[in-house]
């Protein structure tokens, strides 16, 4: 196996420390010892569910020899349960009222004009950068919300999403010529307008290559830490669900011929690849494996415009003034419009809504589309609220909420879902492991029966992977970070040797909201566009 090298830093100028990391890749911290290199492998929407049953078969034989010697449970992201949003959670250790992404887009100030949310809009510090800071080289791959790239002390390959246009998504940015073909991920996708075999065939190849990049990363032993993240599992399932499950309303048995294994088929490359990567891996390392949510199949859709149609809410809007609104429930943005705005009628109208929307009952079921439907002040926390949207769902399981048609009549409230592109969506219950030899073992049962009787973690939330990190890597925790490290799944002897230690740490979180003014091109190359269609 290969050792992980550590050199001397070399003091210089951002700009030769950007070429120096490019060109030799070997600085190593301030004189210190070496330690064990801490990777985090990030799989997006990764669900129990869904790859229990495969490990079961022997299909993924890698993932399930690793989870069967690591520390693991479910991991509970963040709402709305969208991949900027609960991956910028992982990697600051906040709730999105601290760190202010909660969508792909936002609106213009004073306009009605959507663009994209980047980094730029992130009011919290990356664990990444405390890391560089603390002289550890890192390399962060296709972790979401990373456009633009952070100045690391290593290297990144930012993660979608990505303006129009040419994209400079290295840092540094020599990087990107050394790397040469890299897929970036597109919003917007539909099977609509591609080809499902063309776009099974893009998945498989997006996830070869970031693969290769990762097992690089891994094999020259330059860096202390890495996040190392593949996208292709959550969209395959997005758009494939329905020909893997015979009980989808819009199962074809032809089409499941042809794609019925498409998702097992990437899982099954994704598992060679995190089999490669272990293999590279030396002895003394700990692998934290975590997915920013989990998944489910989409059977029935809520037809927003259609239900307010039918209540007494359009009514109440004629005779009352409300500020605008957001209603979401991650993909879905519903904006309402009331008559004045600042209106002091804003807590009237969101108990009658919130009130309205938790006595929908699916007619043909009885059953509740919406486990539970949110203000924005019941789920988040700090400076940056006021940029959340207004009503959040939480949909029960199967259910999706869509903006229906407001000029069908028609059209009925719930119905099962129409679209033959989407047939899957985004769950609150993701993964979380820790693997080597700094993890709690436990073996006693198979991976079904642990997870049955609750995991090894302590009610994990997506906010501790952060803190995790920080303890795996012997930092302080800020005091004002949300999440706390996973101690239950660490070993009594890691933690004596290296104590938990929570500190202040000035700028940790910027309190202030950014807003920088756009040019007309810059905006024209923000405009948003759906996530996927």
């Amino acid at each position: 196996m290969n050792r992980w090298g550590r050199g001397t830093w070399i003091a210089a100028t951002a700009a030769v420390l950007a070429l120096a990391a490019l060109v030799s890749g070997g600085l190593g911290g301030c004189g210190r010892a070496k330690r064990a290199p801490v990777v985090v492998i990030g799989l997006d929407g990764a669900d129990f569910d869904l790859l229990v049953p495969w490990m079961e078969q022997g299909e993924l034989p890698h993932l399930k020899a690793f989870l069967d010697q690591a520390a693991l449970g479910e991991l509970t992201t963040v709402y709305p349960i969208l991949s900027p949003v609960c991956w910028t959670s992982a990697f600051t250790g906040v709730n999105p009222g601290k760190h202010g992404i909660f969508d792909f887009q936002k609106m213009v100030p004073g306009t009605e004009d959507l663009i994209l949310v980047t980094s730029a809009d992130r009011r919290a510090t990356p664990v990444w950068m405390f890391l560089g800071d603390a002289g550890y080289r890192v390399g962060i791959l296709n972790v979401p919300m990373t456009y633009p790239p952070d100045p690391v002390r290593g290297r990144m390959i930012s993660g979608f999403p990505f303006p129009k246009g040419e994209v400079e998504f290295t840092y540094p940015p020599e990087l990107q010529d050394k790397i040469g073909k890299y897929p970036l991920d597109v919003l917007g996708l539909s099977l609509f307008d591609h080809d499902p075999a063309e776009l099974q065939e893009s998945f498989l190849e997006a996830q070869a290559i970031r693969g290769k990049i990762a097992e690089d990363w891994v094999r020259s032993g330059r860096f202390d830490f890495l996040w190392l993240t593949f996208t292709g599992t959550d969209r395959i399932q997005h758009f494939f669900w329905k020909d893997f499950d015979e009980n989808h309303p819009r199962h074809d048995p032809k089409e499941a011929e042809r794609f019925g294994n498409a998702m097992l088929d990437l899982w099954k490359k994704q598992d060679a690849i995190l089999g490669r990567i272990l293999e590279l891996l030396p002895d003394d390392a700990t692998v934290l494996m975590m997915s920013d949510h989990g998944f489910d199949a989409i059977y029935y859709q809520v037809n927003m415009a259609n239900w307010i149609a039918k209540t007494d809410i359009p009514r109440w809007l004629a005779k009352h003034a409300v500020p605008e609104m957001d209603i979401t429930n991650g993909i879905l943005h519903y904006r309402l419009h009331g008559g004045l705005p600042g209106s002091s009628d804003r807590e009237a109208f969101l108990d009658k809504f919130i009130a309205a929307a938790k006595g929908l009952r699916d007619p043909r079921t009885g059953a509740a589309p919406f486990l539970d439907v949110f203000r924005r002040e019941d789920l988040y926390r700090g400076a940056m609220v006021e940029k959340a949207p207004d009503v959040v769902f939480e949909e029960t399981s199967k259910y999706y909420v869509t903006r229906g048609a407001p000029d069908s009549t028609d059209l009925p409230i719930i119905q099962d879902v129409w679209t033959t592109s989407f047939s899957a969506n985004h769950r609150p219950e993701g993964i979380v492991a820790i693997w080597g030899p700094n993890a709690k073992q436990n073996t006693q049962g198979t991976i079904r029966e642990r997870l049955a009787a609750g995991g090894d973690f302590d009610h994990a939330r997506i906010m501790d992977v952060a803190a995790t990190i920080l303890a795996l890597m012997d930092q302080p925790v800020p005091e004002r970070m949300d999440g706390r490290p996973l101690k239950e799944g660490l070993t009594p002897d890691f933690l004596a040797r290296h104590p938990i230690r929570v500190e202040p740490v000035e700028g940790f979180l910027l309190d202030r909201t950014a807003s920088p003014e756009l040019t007309p091109e810059e905006k024209e190359r923000l405009q948003a566009v759906p996530y996927i269609r």
